[in-house]
């Protein structure tokens, strides 16, 4: 326990400012880093975002339980604000609140969401990084207003495409559009054809591989018991590796450890619940703040990592989560005058599939949101030398894939060994 204490001492005493100080490479391997240009309307945004991710992430998996979850806030964020070009007044005003912004921000929202589609394969060569949004609209029905047709072209670079729903074959178009723009990740999103009453499909895609900064080796990977929160076991494939990595803890729920990618301009940060603590424990008291200060404060340290070779696939619906959240006159028959003269659009469900596949060479992660919406009326209701730190990630955690100089968390998940 003196140790603990000793160490947590030391990371706040560093006042290091996160991941990307300690080098896991060498220097002459790296490929220049370059940070993310950003205003302080971009930087209060992220803040924002942040925040939105971990509340959608506790409402998401209050759902799905125990079972291993992976979602990218950032994807939802992106394609409701898209849509939020189209709403008005109280519907515009929801969508605003729950993302976090205060009403009226739209033209700083859609500055941000251009910044982050230009900027985010451009930081770290070495790191494929895509973002991608399209609009699949009803031709049968009255079609997009050109000022907001204009808006998704050239501030999201969303490619609209009109077809005949009900007739032409819709499904197979968006399911293709999903697995190229996922690199086959995430190969299909749409189970059948949508009906002739659906107005608009609005997708973004998000897309990531990583290599690790510094690799595990496949021959030190060997089957660990993995402790399962109902007190049960099961064996994983562990992946080992000690070297000098960033560490800290929050609030004595958790400690925290950074995995960094290629030149470290991304990485993934863990969160190892304390022992007696669940993941529960920690996503009650994650907030964007606690997150912000826990990430400043990490440290370099020796540690010796045990983390699981693990793959996860998530598919949700938010509608529920978002009612829940605030979002409620966009599925009541909101108000999308800025959109389309069709009466009564509304958005009727959003889809939300993620797949994360991680092993000894790195991560590949993406997302797919579809916002789905209707026309007519909605159905129903609505330091000195420091001791080695063992980081064993033999139970339960939280894993966050984020981008250093921003702050932006693309991807956040939780592993169980289910």
């Amino acid at each position: 326990m003196m140790k603990r204490d000793f160490i947590i001492l030391l990371s706040f005493l560093s006042l290091l400012s996160g991941c990307e100080k300690s080098l896991t490479v060498p220097v002459d391997q790296l490929i220049e880093r370059k940070d993310f240009v950003l205003t302080r309307a971009d930087r209060e945004i992220i803040q924002a975002n942040n925040a939105f991710a971990f509340n959608l992430f506790r409402k998401v998996t209050a759902k799905t339980g125990e079972k291993s979850t992976m979602i990218s806030p950032l994807s939802v964020m992106i394609d409701l604000g898209m849509v939020n070009n189209g709403a008005a007044g109280e519907t515009q005003d929801e969508i605003n609140q729950v993302l976090g912004y205060e009403a009226g921000s739209i033209g700083e929202l859609n500055a941000f969401c251009q910044s982050m589609l230009e900027q985010s394969a451009g930081v770290d060569p070495s790191t494929t990084i895509d973002l991608a949004n399209s609009a699949v609209v009803n031709k049968t029905l009255i079609p997009l207003k050109d000022s907001f047709t204009k808006t998704i072209q050239e501030v999201f670079a969303a490619n609209v495409i009109y077809k005949e729903f009900g007739k032409d074959d819709v499904m197979g178009l968006i399911n293709q559009w999903c697995s190229e723009k996922t690199r086959g990740l995430v190969p299909s999103l749409l189970t059948e054809q949508p009906k002739s009453s659906e107005y608009a499909h609005f997708l973004n895609a998000v897309y990531f591989k990583g290599i690790w900064s510094s690799k595990f080796k496949k021959s030190d990977t060997k089957r660990t018991v993995f402790k399962l929160e109902d007190r049960s076991e099961t064996t994983v494939s562990m992946m080992w590796q000690r070297g000098k990595f960033n560490y800290g803890v929050m609030d004595n729920i958790c400690e925290a450890l950074c995995l960094p990618y290629g030149n470290q301009a991304y990485r993934m940060i863990i969160l190892l619940p304390m022992e007696g603590k669940t993941i529960g424990d920690v996503k009650s008291v994650l907030t964007s703040n606690k997150w912000s200060k826990l990430v400043n404060a990490m440290g370099g340290y020796e540690v010796d990592v045990k983390f699981p070779v693990f793959e996860t696939t998530t598919s949700v619906r938010l509608k529920d989560a978002l009612s829940e959240m605030g979002i409620r006159q966009a599925f009541r028959g909101g108000d999308f005058r800025e959109m389309t003269d069709q009466s009564q659009v509304y958005i009727n469900d959003v889809l939300h599939k993620a797949a994360i596949k991680v092993d000894e060479t790195g991560s590949e992660a993406a997302a797919v949101t579809d916002v789905i919406m209707m026309a007519g009326a909605p159905l129903g209701g609505a330091s000195f030398e420091p001791p080695v730190i063992e980081f064993h990630c033999d139970k339960p955690f939280l894993y966050a894939i984020t981008e250093v100089s921003s702050g932006a968390i693309y991807f956040l998940g939780q592993y169980t060994g289910k």
